[in-house]
């Protein structure tokens, strides 16, 4: 730590000299030391990965906050009409307000509106009950006596911020007091002296240079600038960083690390994100390098998506929870009977049919008609801004009405009569909370002159353009690795297109075209995923070569989504953007060529349908705890690992099952009536691996083998093959796993689909599973012969064939559940239990680990196109 060489490092000295307990003030600066410290551990901005995060307590910090915020609040003022705050506006709100009060509430906005724009009765939207942001360090500060001269001055920003650091990155008094004297000159000594009590704790997500450092070019303002004050766009700051009008965009991925400086796991290191997703994109960057490395070439084209399946916003943790509460608390504020009349409950609510139902109080969105609810399926989900311009099928953008007012309002939305004859119905509803604002501005959009370009331009952005910051970084290290030579003028020479795209693109082509994805069955649905997403992305750029800049990487001439200047291109662009891939069965350029004919999903779908696909598990040799956290109590096993050097387990107890680093396979002598040579499996724990290490005969001949010899070393996950094709991966030394992939034909996959999705409201999927209910006979056949041949849970096969003859005639939605929970039985992977009908299926344990000695070792590269045998009984 000392080593000031090290990057590890953070000790700072003040001389020379052998560190001594007595002498350690004198050759240790600990206020610097402390700081870097602490800037060691600190997380690195989102953006700009070279750059430590402020103190969440930071005044700057704060005041970000407060403007990302308000730049997205708006009001309707007594004509009816909705602003957004300007400039002026929100200096005034911010300083009449947030330096006023601690927590500034929504009923503070609407009486600054009513003292200061004379609104009578201000209708705010974009905050509930209270802003989540707050001022309050500036508050903090005046309470200790610092004067608001003082912490209004911007000259004295720099200052303030240090104060707050200091505040946040130590604990002591006796070093806050030394840090602190350097402002002795400005603060007064009382004032100091109440500092030293204050201790912050927390850190922000983002950087002083990204908020106020960064500039730019044309403008010259910093992103905190254009919070304050943007009143053309009134933009928030992933809207800010995200703008290819704006330089914040391409100053933020010149930041990025460079790929050059670093090796490939230190940069992804560096990035934002948890270690599951780190380790992904590592693996990731891994294949491309392999096949790079194959082909002997760069590709012409890399295409990054990244599944949003583990991200959950707190918007959509809230919007999943239980519907009955909010409905229930929404209804009674809008004064109906209509849950005492027709009560439900949240297992009802699930049924979107149903719960729209309740939401518009039993009547058409369109032509307030009594709606039947015992004939709900006679009614249509109708899309209020329509799928031809945004895939949406969220509550939000989804309504109940006739099919004769559904057919009236065609491909728009509701028209002005309609608006004009319901809108203050609507208002009611919304009033009561039983319809949100982008509901009712969706609803009400002909009073503002329906679906503009502009608008239309923003869905179709919407669905294309990705603006995940871990996206882009992973954009960003494959453009560097790829795109790294420069032509005389310095211009980047682009070899490989980067291209990012969104999830939800894939998903919707499968949905077109009814290519099913089960998750359940096997993983090849993520190498299907990556071929569909190539399809997509390269149609897409043939089809629209001027969207290139919305998707390739590093290119800044972004297409106008707003001022095409052509007719045919504004028809062309402003309906969703995917449906030519279902409309057109060929388009063909000028010049002849075909950019797509549906022809080629002949070919996507035998694609798709191949057999053999590469599935490499990453094998890992283990490191980290020793044992099982939990200590045992005292007893007479032998077994127990000493909770502490020297302590007897007998007498202290100690703790069990220690675990695995990897094992390994030895040959050693037995003595019989003669010399035997044997073959054994032995677990290396991690608390051993050194010794081993060290020396291998010396550790084995101290277990008692005689003569030992290692012959291979087996990690974690290592694949090998027995009789047959049968597979298996080392789960330890005394248990394997199942290392198989079960293949279903088509017409299986798309039952296994419906049956997962039979509780969906339209009911579509419970339908084709009640019409097809004899092929569950046929999937259990596709089953049962798997097990037989790989699985070999005979005892647990003949179980599940008895259980289903019992239930075949039941209700097909148990069927349903029953058959995608019995996929778990084959799957790849650890043997776990699951529930068939009302039965539960224990796990196979696979507990024979001396097959693996006359079984073939698989070793594989990362993308399983090199691969090596070898036989142990050799």
């Amino acid at each position: 730590l000392a080593n000031g060489q090290s990057e590890f490092s953070w000790l700072t000295r003040k001389a020379d000299g052998e560190i001594r307990p007595w002498n350690i003030e004198e050759k240790v600066d600990f206020g610097k030391s402390a700081i870097d410290f602490i800037e060691k551990m600190t997380n690195k901005d989102t953006y700009l990965p070279k750059e430590n995060v402020l103190p969440k307590h930071s005044m700057c910090y704060q005041k970000y906050m407060v403007y990302n915020e308000l730049t997205k609040i708006r009001y309707t003022d007594d004509q009816g009409k909705t602003h957004y705050f300007s400039g002026q506006e929100k200096q005034q709100i911010f300083n009449d307000l947030f330096k006023q009060k601690r927590k500034v509430k929504k009923k503070d906005l609407e009486l600054f509106l009513y003292n200061m724009n004379h609104v009578e009765s201000p209708t705010v939207e974009g905050v509930e009950d209270a802003f989540n942001s707050s001022f309050t360090t500036y508050h903090d500060l005046q309470k200790v006596g610092v004067p608001q001269e003082i912490l209004d001055d911007p000259l004295n920003t720099e200052m303030l911020e240090e104060i707050i650091k200091i505040l946040t990155v130590f604990e002591d008094k006796r070093m806050i007091n030394e840090r602190l004297q350097e402002f002795s000159n400005v603060l007064d000594e009382a004032v100091l002296k109440k500092l030293e009590r204050r201790h912050y704790t927390g850190w922000g997500r983002l950087s002083a240079k990204l908020l106020i450092g960064i500039r730019d070019k044309e403008s010259h303002l910093t992103i905190l600038d254009y919070l304050m004050n943007d009143d053309k766009h009134n933009r928030n700051l992933m809207q800010l960083i995200n703008d290819s009008n704006l330089s914040f965009k391409s100053i933020i991925e010149k930041e990025q690390v460079s790929t050059a400086d670093k090796d490939i796991q230190s940069i992804v290191a560096d990035l934002a994100g948890s270690p599951a997703i780190k380790k992904g994109i590592l693996q990731s960057l891994k294949i491309v390098d392999e096949l790079v490395g194959i082909m002997g070439y760069p590709p012409q084209t890399i295409v990054v998506e990244m599944a949003r399946e583990n991200q959950t916003t707190g918007k959509g943790k809230n919007n999943s929870k239980p519907r009955f509460t909010s409905l229930e608390k929404a209804i009674k504020e809008l004064g109906s009977q209509i849950l005492k009349e027709h009560p439900t409950d949240n297992q009802g609510l699930k049924n979107d049919r149903l719960y729209l139902y309740y939401l518009q109080n039993g009547k058409d969105m369109y032509t307030g008609q009594e709606l039947d609810i015992h004939n709900l399926s006679n009614y249509d989900i109708d899309h209020v801004v329509p799928q031809s311009f945004i895939t949406d099928n969220s509550i939000d953008n989804r309504v109940l009405a006739s099919s004769a007012a559904n057919r009236e309002k065609g491909d728009n939305v509701p028209s002005l009569e309609v608006v004009r004859k319901r809108k203050v119905y609507w208002e009611k509803l919304y009033q009561a909370k039983l319809m949100s604002k982008r509901k009712f501005d969706y609803l009400t959009k002909a009073e503002r002159g329906g679906l503009t370009e502009a608008d239309k331009a923003r869905f179709i952005h919407r669905q294309l353009v990705e603006t995940r910051q871990i996206t882009k970084n992973v954009a960003n290290i494959l453009h560097q690795r790829f795109n790294c030579k420069k032509d005389e003028s310095g211009n980047v020479i682009e070899q490989v297109r980067i291209v990012t795209l969104k999830a939800a693109l894939v998903s919707q082509f499968r949905k077109q075209f009814q290519l099913y994805k089960v998750r359940e069955v096997n993983d090849y649905h993520h190498a299907h995923d990556a071929y569909l997403n190539c399809v997509v992305a390269n149609t897409l750029l043939k089809v629209y070569p001027q969207l290139e800049p919305e998707f390739v990487y590093g290119d800044y001439h972004q297409f106008d989504w707003f001022k095409a200047n052509k007719a045919t291109a504004k028809k062309q662009f402003y309906t969703n953007i995917m449906l030519f891939f279902a409309k057109k069965d060929r388009i063909i350029d000028e010049n002849g060529e075909i950019l797509w004919d549906k022809k080629y999903l002949d070919t996507i779908k035998k694609v798709l349908n191949y057999r053999q696909m590469n599935i490499v598990k990453k094998t890992e040799i283990q490191k980290g705890e020793f044992s099982n956290a939990t200590a045992n109590p005292k007893g007479n096993s032998s077994k127990l690992i000493p909770r502490k050097a020297d302590w007897d387990p007998i007498k202290y107890g100690g703790f069990d099952g220690s675990n695995m680093a990897y094992a390994i396979v030895i040959e050693h002598e037995k003595r019989k009536k003669k010399t035997v040579i044997k073959k054994e499996l032995i677990q290396i724990n991690i608390m051993e691996r050194t010794a081993f290490e060290k020396d291998q005969k010396e550790f084995l001949e101290g277990k008692g083998y005689r003569n030992p010899k290692v012959i291979t070393k087996i990690p974690k996950y290592t694949l090998y093959e027995c009789e047959n094709g049968r597979r298996r991966m080392l789960g330890s030394a005394n248990e394997a796993q199942k290392g198989n992939q079960m293949v279903l034909p088509n017409h299986l996959m798309t039952l296994l689909y419906h049956a997962k999705n039979c509780e969906a409201s339209d009911g579509k999927s419970l339908a084709y599973i009640e019409s097809h209910r004899e092929m569950f006979a046929e999937l259990l056949d596709s089953i049962s012969e798997f097990a037989s041949r790989y699985t070999l849970a005979d005892a647990n096969l003949e179980k599940i064939n008895t259980i289903f003859e019992q239930n075949k005639s039941g209700d097909v939605k148990v069927i349903a559940q029953s058959f995608v929970n019995l996929l778990e039985f084959n799957a790849m992977g650890a043997p776990a239990s699951f529930k068939y009908f009302e039965t539960n299926i224990e796990r196979k344990r696979y507990n024979n680990l001396k097959e693996l000695l006359n079984a073939t070792i698989i070793y594989q590269s990362i993308t399983g196109l090199y691969e090596a045998r070898k036989r142990l009984d050799d």
